[in-house]
């Protein structure tokens, strides 16, 4: 059991579910649940995995609750699936706000300063940009094209546009009167918020 939402991806032309189990990062054959390869990822005292992995390609980048970033190649030999780490770094740690993937750059949220927007090199785990933090204990990402949104559990939407150097924050609205945990959902120019007490749909011109 655990938090972490399934991905599915193909990988050496095989069709895999990928996700984190109490202990184990794992891949499933999503017809019948048979194991292609496991991970031991150990436990803190929070007790929880709830980082959703991002795949491009053969490589899976993951964390864990006060455990360091990764990135995994997935590789096979004969009928063996292995995870090969290629990097892992523990200056970037992630709670409970899952990474995006957008070219040469993975953004996260950094649990160590009690949520720190930052931009990572995906070939090196390289930290190449950070906010000052204090977003709050989650923070829901989503790639917008030019731009990154986050979504904050205060009930705030932040606009970065994206630069070479880093992000530039060019825009904040407050979308919620209530704590969100709850991701937003988003179609088109929509978008439904879900506070404590309240669904508010919200449209972008």
């Amino acid at each position: 059991p655990g938090y972490t939402s399934p991905i599915l991806a193909t990988i050496g032309g095989t069709r895999q579910l990928i996700t984190a189990s109490h202990n184990m990062w794992i891949s499933l054959y999503p017809e019948n649940g048979q194991l292609l390869w496991s991970m031991k990822v150990r436990q803190n005292y929070f007790n929880h995995n709830s980082i959703t992995p991002v795949i491009k390609g053969d490589v899976v980048y993951c964390g864990a609750n006060q455990r360091p970033t990764m990135a995994l190649r997935i590789t096979k030999k004969g009928e063996t699936w292995t995870p090969e780490t290629l990097w892992e770094t523990r200056d970037v740690t992630m709670s409970t706000s899952s990474p995006v993937l957008s070219g040469s750059t993975l953004y996260a949220v950094n649990e160590k300063r009690r949520g720190q927007v930052v931009c990572m090199a995906v070939d090196s785990g390289k930290v190449l940009w950070e906010c000052p933090g204090n977003k709050g204990e989650n923070v829901t990402l989503y790639d917008a094209g030019t731009s990154l949104l986050a979504f904050t559990s205060g009930g705030d939407m932040f606009v970065y546009t994206k630069k070479a150097e880093g992000l530039q924050e060019v825009a904040r609205y407050e979308v919620a009167d209530s704590t969100v945990w709850a991701s937003p959902a988003i179609s088109g120019n929509r978008i439904l918020v879900k506070g404590a007490e309240t669904l508010t749909l919200w449209k972008i011109p």
